[in-house]
């Protein structure tokens, strides 16, 4: 313990401990599996567009699938006049206290399962991009 720690009282020391040991790993694991998810999401919607436009019967280009991966936390596929965003936030959250999660026996048992990652999907007509 270096000379600040030590003037702290040893349960607030303890607390600060604990907070990183228990919530911070927490949210770290959360996000881990966010992100392992939504790169499942992204591989699974690549190949859902190379399918479909495989089976397409249509040769009209306009009517193709056309799937991009936007970086780390987003992906796009346009689809005629639609434009469907895929988006992951980069950070983890807890359910606000009145939400109804803190009511189900899971969260109950333990706190730090209300803890969960966010992700995204908008639909936007493809003219709102054409700025």
């Amino acid at each position: 313990m270096n000379n600040e720690a030590m003037n702290m009282p040893l349960s607030t020391y303890q607390q600060i401990l604990q907070n990183i040991d228990g919530k911070s790993t927490v949210k770290q694991q959360v996000y881990d599996t966010t992100l392992d998810i939504f790169c499942k999401v992204k591989e699974i919607l690549s190949n859902l567009c190379d399918s479909i436009n495989n089976d397409i019967q249509s040769n009209d280009k306009r009517v193709r699938l056309e799937y991009k991966d936007r970086g780390q936390f987003e992906a796009e596929i346009k689809v005629a006049s639609d434009v469907l965003i895929f988006s992951m936030h980069s950070n983890t959250f807890i359910f606000d206290r009145d939400h109804q999660i803190w009511k189900m026996s899971y969260v109950q048992k333990d706190k730090q399962n209300a803890y969960c990652g966010v992700i995204s999907m908008y639909n936007f007509l493809a003219d709102s991009f054409n700025v």
